[in-house]
């Protein structure tokens, strides 16, 4: 995917989180530096630095924010039920997102 749709989606994401002003999740303070780095924001108050994804499922996630998106909407809107495994892996395998399977199965297996 390209760095330009990533910025995008990373706006979007940052949008529907804070709307238009960061907030700090380590303190909850608005004084913000805008993106002291690519995609990362450093906080006045506490000067730890932060980007939207601090603080939630994805902070620690290897996984591009692509992934997890789709894997998200392919719960929310059931589309799992409709696919056997078979599919799910013919699928997975043939975009070379091994991490999607495993993300996918987990769901299933535990639901």
């Amino acid at each position: 995917m390209s760095s330009a749709k990533n910025s995008e989606i990373i706006k979007v994401l940052e949008q529907l989180r804070w709307g238009k002003t960061a907030i700090c999740p380590h303190c909850n303070s608005s004084k913000i530096i805008d993106y002291v780095v690519e995609n990362k924001f450093q906080c006045e108050n506490c000067f730890r630095s932060f980007s939207v994804f601090s603080k939630t499922e994805f902070e620690n996630s290897k996984l591009p924010i692509t992934t997890w998106l789709l894997a998200y909407y392919l719960i929310k809107e059931n589309i799992l039920k409709k696919y056997n495994y078979q599919n799910i892996i013919y699928i997975c395998c043939k975009n070379n997102n091994i991490e999607m399977f495993e993300l996918i199965y987990d769901y299933i297996k535990n639901n």
